[in-house]
């Protein structure tokens, strides 16, 4: 819950001083899908644990965010944003 606030105050604090926020870049790949070429870098090693991130930053607001999972990041913004 403390997570959610910081982040929702950090989006809050941007958007009041008229700014965008992203955050760069939420991928979660694990080692079958880093063995295809993917970086380890920026990986929380799931897609479950970016999918948990994706959605923290889809609720508080925050205008873009970077994966390379754009496809997946598509389809949980999808299913959040349907009534």
């Amino acid at each position: 819950m403390e997570d959610a606030a910081r982040l929702s105050a950090l989006v809050g604090r941007a958007h009041d001083a008229g700014l965008w926020i992203r955050f760069y870049t939420l991928n979660g790949l694990g080692p079958a899908e880093l063995s295809l070429g993917w970086t380890a870098s920026y990986n929380f090693g799931s897609r479950e644990a970016a999918e948990l991130r994706w959605r923290a930053a889809i609720k508080a607001g925050v205008d873009f965010v970077t994966t390379d999972q754009y496809e997946a990041f598509a389809a949980a913004r999808a299913a959040m944003l349907s009534p």
